[in-house]
């Protein structure tokens, strides 16, 4: 649980990957994915500032749509 919820806290405040996969001595990126797992509040947090950009906005209902479509797409992963 706590090298979950290491992992976990590093990723969510941008540490790269790479940088957990070393603190937490794996040889397999992909067993650091397993421990540094987002929520989805700050993949839905996330996705919504890249859509946004710096200068200009996405329409709004395309951004909607994009958001009830990442929605759909993380309750289904999270169900599983």
């Amino acid at each position: 649980m706590l090298r979950h919820s290491f992992a976990s806290r590093l990723r969510e405040n941008g540490a790269p990957l790479e940088t957990i996969q070393q603190a937490l001595g794996h040889q397999d990126i992909g067993t650091t994915l397993i421990y540094a797992h987002v929520s989805t509040t700050k993949q839905r947090a996330d996705i919504a500032r890249y859509l946004e950009g710096e200068g200009g906005r996405v329409m709004a209902s395309v951004t909607t749509w994009l958001r009830r479509q990442l929605g759909a797409i993380l309750a289904e992963r999270s169900s599983r």
